[in-house]
């Protein structure tokens, strides 16, 4: 083998793998302006397919694939094994190879396209369509090559396995189901509401559904946070005679550290007690300390939960005056009061009604 000729052949092999790169970049791309959220989205979570490889085993089979592909490619061009057609006149054979090579530019065109249509398009039917139509023209390079060369056709039978098998296991995408699942494939990803329900994605642009709305009391006053970024709704008072509110509206804050509850501790405790509560069918962290002076019990609530991906924690500080310094019949009141109020109830409809702006 002349100088010459090893150089064709690696170029060769080097333009096939920069064609099956440009087809990668070209998937991406068209996915991008297609607002897919990932250009492996249908196929990730097509249920019904015979078989699911991995999608970046495609990645690893189709390197070496391609570069069967550009050496067969590069033996025709080179002119190898001509020396089989002696009897030939030159123009015969040399038409004869730039036959063969039409048709390869024809293949290679069709594989730069592959990735495209076969992982962004959301039409299956028409993946499964050109999955044919890819099976037939490398059949009809491969008869061509193995005019010229038998080693060079060869070269070319592990990619048309390789089509041949996708198209065995994905016969199950003509299935009217599995159009269904493909047609807007979105990454499973989970919002949770105020009211402790959750949403996912969904639609052509693969956006949260809505949340339900919260039922809020039309007495309760609307309260928007604008170093928060959030707006809520509570009462303009606790509903209590001998407890009150020193903070009201509850005090807003919010974070993104991942959301925990570790429960333990007692309220009179500097850290104070913290317990997991379900209100309004959502679960809630519950951190209370409190602290006794002359006349009074002054306990430090704060509530906190998830709302979409940030944490948010409303604190507020209630006085409960000692029923002991009162007479009758407010004595008895205050004990009652004492021993039936919780503020759970209220904050858990503050919170259910807190959305993000």
């Amino acid at each position: 083998m002349n100088v010459r000729v090893f150089i064709k052949l690696i170029f060769a092999v080097v333009v096939t793998e920069c064609a099956g790169m440009f087809g990668a970049f070209l998937a991406a791309i068209v996915s991008a302006i297609s607002a897919n959220p990932s250009n492996d989205s249908w196929y990730v979570t097509a249920k019904e397919l015979i078989v699911n490889p991995p999608v970046w085993s495609f990645e690893t089979i189709l390197v070496v694939l391609y570069a069967f592909l550009g050496l067969a490619s590069g033996i025709i061009w080179a002119g190898l094994h001509r020396d089989a057609y002696r009897n030939m006149g030159a123009g015969r054979v040399q038409r004869r190879i730039k036959g063969a090579l039409a048709v390869f530019s024809v293949l290679m065109i069709l594989s730069i396209l592959w990735p495209t249509i076969f992982f962004v398009s959301t039409r299956l039917f028409f993946v499964f369509a050109y999955i044919l139509v890819l099976f037939f023209a490398i059949a009809a390079t491969i008869f061509v090559f193995s005019r010229i060369s038998k080693v060079a056709a060869l070269l070319l039978v592990p990619y048309f396995i390789y089509v041949a098998f996708l198209g065995f296991v994905n016969r199950p995408i003509l299935n009217p189901a599995t159009e269904l699942v493909g047609q807007h494939a979105c990454t499973e990803e989970a919002r949770v509401c105020a009211d402790g329900s959750t949403v996912v994605r969904s639609g052509p642009q693969c956006e949260f559904a809505a949340c339900p709305e919260a039922t809020i009391d039309t007495a309760w006053k609307k309260f928007t946070s604008t170093k928060t970024n959030v707006l809520f709704y509570y009462p303009e008072s606790i509903g209590a005679t001998y407890i009150r509110a020193v903070e009201w509206p509850p005090l807003l804050t919010t974070s993104r550290d991942p959301f925990s509850c570790i429960e333990g501790g007692l309220e009179t405790y500097r850290a104070g007690k913290t317990e997991k509560k379900t209100v309004e069918r959502r679960t809630y962290c519950v951190t209370k300390t409190s602290q006794e002076t002359d006349g009074s019990v002054f306990t430090d609530y704060v509530y906190r939960t998830e709302l979409a991906d940030v944490v948010i924690a409303f604190t507020t500080t209630l006085q409960a005056v000692h029923c002991s310094n009162s007479v009758e019949p407010q004595k008895t009141e205050c004990e009652n009061e004492r021993a039936t109020f919780t503020l759970d109830d209220i904050m858990g409809r503050v919170m259910q009604s807190a959305l993000l702006r």
